[in-house]
C-alpha cells in the first residue's frame, strides 16, 4: 500500500523551547511534502516559532478542549495524510524514523509502529549528577528498552512485538485510527490514555511493534527534577483512576489504611525529604533510591485519590 501524504501530529503544552528543537530536527531533514500539524493545548500561551520554521508544511491549531488525548484527536481531524505519526514535543526525530515507519506500515496492514528512543547524552549527564537522577537511571526510565523491562531479545528482533504502545512516536494508519475511535478524551493528562487506546487496538486485531534499530532522542530536559517528575506521577495517578472508572479494574489501587496514611505523610513532607537526600554524592544512593520509590507510590496514590 502506498500513502499519498504523511501527517506528523505534535501536541504541545507550554514547552515552546522544546517544541522549537523538535520542529527544527524535523524540518531540516524530512521531505517538504510531509504535513506537520502542531496542536497547542495551552489556553494561556501562544506558540512562538523562529521565522525559518514557519513553512507551508507547518500548520498550527489551538485545541478547543484540553488534554493530550483531545489534542491528538484534534490534530488527526485536521490531517490530510493517509498515515499519521504522533510525535511528542520533546522528541528529536531523524529522517530514518519517518521513512522506516512508512515502510513498515506499508508492509504490515494490522500493525502500529513505535520508534525506539533514549534520553539525550545531555539528559543522562544531568541525571548522573544527583541521587534522584541516578534513581531514574536505576529504574531504566531513560530508554524505551527500560520501559519494556529490558527484554533479552530486544536487539535480536528488529521489530520487537510488545504488549503496549507509547505515543511519543507512534505511526498508525488514519483508517485504523478512525476505526478504533482515536484517543479517549476522558483523560485530562498524559498517562493511561495510551493503555486504554492500546486495549481497543488489540480488540481490533492490531499488533504493536517497536523498531529497535531506529533510535530517536527523548529530549525531556524540563522534567528531570524531582518536583517535576513527582508532579508527573501525581497526574499519572489521576489518569489511572480515570481508567479504573472506565472499567479497567485491573488497574485499581488496593492500599491498606495504614499504607494510605504513610503515603499521605510522605506526600506532605516530600519537599523536606528531597532537600535532605537529593545529593551529588553516591554514598547514600541505596537508601535514597528506596525513599524515592516510596515517594513515587505516594504521588501516584495522592493523584489516584484526588476528588
Amino acid at each position: 500500500m502506498k500513502y499519498n501524504l504523511i501527517t506528523l501530529i505534535i501536541p504541545t503544552f507550554n514547552r515552546n523551547d522544546l517544541l522549537v528543537n523538535c520542529l527544527s530536527s524535523l524540518l531540516s531533514k524530512i521531505d517538504s511534502s510531509i504535513e506537520i500539524i502542531i496542536v497547542n493545548d495551552s489556553k494561556q500561551n501562544t506558540i512562538e516559532l523562529p521565522k525559518h520554521l514557519f513553512t507551508k508544511q507547518v500548520k498550527i491549531y489551538s485545541n478547543p478542549k484540553q488534554g493530550v488525548a483531545s489534542a491528538r484527536n484534534y490534530g488527526a481531524s485536521k490531517a490530510s495524510g493517509d498515515l499519521l505519526i504522533f510525535i511528542d514535543d520533546d522528541m528529536l526525530v531523524n529522517p530514518e524514523a519517518i521513512s522506516s515507519c512508512v515502510y513498515f506500515l506499508c508492509k504490515n496492514e494490522k500493525s502500529v509502529y513505535n520508534a525506539n528512543w533514549e534520553y539525550s547524552s545531555e539528559s543522562n549527564e544531568i541525571l548522573n549528577k544527583t541521587s534522584f537522577g541516578r534513581f531514574l537511571i536505576s529504574i531504566h526510565f531513560n530508554s524505551l528498552k527500560g520501559w519494556n523491562n529490558n527484554p533479552k531479545d530486544w536487539s535480536i528482533n528488529r521489530y520487537y512485538k510488545c504488549d503496549g504502545i507509547t505515543s511519543q512516536f507512534l505511526g498508525i494508519k488514519k483508517i485504523t485510527f478512525k476505526e478504533v475511535g482515536g484517543y479517549n478524551e476522558n483523560f485530562p493528562f498524559a498517562g493511561f490514555e495510551d493503555y486504554e487506546f492500546w486495549i481497543r487496538l488489540k480488540k481490533y486485531g492490531i499488533n504493536a511493534f517497536i523498531d529497535t534499530q531506529v533510535l530517536i532522542t527523548h529530549n525531556e530536559l524540563d522534567k528531570l527534577s524531582p518536583k517535576q517528575w513527582f508532579a508527573r506521577k501525581f497526574r499519572g495517578g489521576i489518569t489511572q483512576k480515570v481508567a479504573v472508572d472506565l472499567g479497567f479494574k485491573e488497574l485499581k489501587r488496593n492500599e491498606s489504611r495504614l499504607k494510605s496514611i504513610v503515603f499521605n505523610i510522605l506526600y506532605i513532607i516530600q519537599p523536606t525529604i528531597l532537600f535532605l537526600i537529593n545529593r551529588k554524592t553516591k554514598i547514600l544512593d541505596r537508601f535514597s533510591f528506596k525513599v524515592f520509590k516510596a515517594l513515587t507510590g505516594a504521588n501516584l496514590s495522592k493523584g489516584y485519590s484526588k476528588k
